[in-house]
């Protein structure tokens, strides 16, 4: 009894794919209420006027400083990880 090359297909492909076509076990979306991510746009919040806002921005020594701080400790993290 000789096997057909269509006999050779579907005993692979049921096989590999489990005999059926298709994915069995889709996933599906959750229904998510997109009303709360909404803006009113009949009545906007009102801009702040220049000079309202009272927050400082820090300077930019003080910024770079922060990074190599940052950059240095990351890297001392690093280098215990590779070679402790």
């Amino acid at each position: 009894m000789a096997l057909g090359i269509g006999d050779i297909f579907k005993i692979g492909a049921s096989i590999l794919g489990g005999g059926g076509g298709g994915v069995p076990n889709a996933p599906t979306a959750p229904d998510v209420d997109f009303t709360r991510y909404m803006i009113d746009a009949r009545s906007p919040e009102k801009a702040v006027g220049v000079g309202g806002v009272q927050q400082t921005s820090a300077q930019y020594s003080q910024f770079l400083q922060a990074w190599d701080n940052y950059l240095k400790n990351d890297y001392l993290e690093m280098s215990k990880r590779f070679l402790g």
